[in-house]
């Protein structure tokens, strides 16, 4: 059985046999013409990425808002073996269907397997530069990537983007620290608010710490949704978890509050009264409630469904 090999380009010719080997790169287009060389404005190295947690080695191009990574580094990456075949200018990536490439071809020098494109040959910044667009056809797993590709300086260039969408991996970018992350990110890498605007089911980070003061010798939950609004202590005693559920939200219970019950006779209660007595109201509908009390039965009802036990125990079971 035959093992797929990986792409090479010529690093170690002298510099007329590198420009005839870069000539050899660029395919006829349409009618006969060959690929022009274009000069393009290019960043180098401008973004960092990050491949399933995994920071990419690699130097990158950032054109016209889209990074692209030497091929031999995307397939290194996703830890797949790339096939050059120069008579069709084709570059397979991964899986190579039988027949595809003679096996008398694949044995040729030409297309003997080298490693990937060294980083660091790239100095961060941006200049004009020669490039060859579509100078080969890349396919993989037996499917084109249609997105254009850049020749520069011996390396072919592949969009990552292009490369993630076909493989139906996520694609994030995080402009603060110019990161692209592709496929998982670890919850951490980014602020909880923007990991939530990529993974909306996701849930935050929770950390416990020292309680101080009158909490002295309890454990403060951190970093829940809910921290704004109440605090939550726990102590750990062998098999017995104790929990306290601190209101924080800037409600005034000493208020007094006017209303009027179903018989038509006006009352008058604080904001605290009325709290203890939602819970024993059984006569009164949900609606009801609402429509007499508005944000006050609202404030009291988020604090009786609250369940600060169960932070705890999945705080706990992440932990453990």
């Amino acid at each position: 059985m035959h093992t797929q090999k990986r792409i090479t380009y010529p690093w170690a010719l002298p510099a007329l046999l590198l420009l005839a080997a870069f000539l050899l790169l660029v395919p006829a287009k349409a009618h006969g013409q060959a690929s022009a060389i274009e000069t393009i404005y290019a960043g180098f190295n401008q973004i960092t990425v990050k491949v399933d947690n995994q920071l990419v080695e690699s130097d990158n191009l950032l054109y016209e808002g889209t990074t692209y990574i030497p091929i031999r580094n995307v397939a290194e990456m996703l830890g797949w073996d790339v096939t050059y075949y120069h008579e069709l200018k084709t570059a397979y990536i991964g899986m190579l269907g039988a027949g595809v490439v003679p096996e008398e071809v694949l044995e040729r020098p030409e297309n003997q397997p080298s490693g990937p494109a060294p980083a660091g040959k790239l100095k961060k910044g941006f200049a004009q530069i020669p490039v060859v667009f579509d100078s080969i056809a890349i396919e993989m797993h037996a499917m084109p990537v249609e997105a254009s590709n850049i020749l520069y300086d011996g390396t072919t260039y592949v969009p990552i983007r292009a490369v993630a969408e076909l493989l139906d991996m996520d694609v994030n970018f995080y402009a603060p620290t110019s990161t692209a992350y592709i496929g998982k990110v670890n919850q951490g890498e980014v602020p909880f608010e923007t990991y939530k605007e990529w993974y909306p089911d996701a849930k935050p980070l929770m950390y416990a710490e020292p309680a101080t003061g009158e909490m002295e010798g309890w454990q403060l939950l951190k970093g829940h949704e809910f921290e704004d609004q109440f605090n939550v202590y726990f102590q750990v005693d062998g098999g017995i978890t104790r929990i306290k559920i601190e209101d924080i939200r800037p409600i005034d219970l000493d208020r007094i509050v006017h209303w009027t019950d179903s018989n038509g006779q006006p009352r008058q209660n604080t904001v605290r009264q009325l709290h203890s007595l939602f819970g024993t109201f059984s006569e009164y509908t949900s609606d009801w409630l609402y429509a007499t009390f508005g944000d006050v039965y609202t404030d009291w009802l988020a604090t009786s469904i609250f369940r600060g036990e169960k932070l705890v125990d999945e705080y706990l079971r992440q932990t453990n």
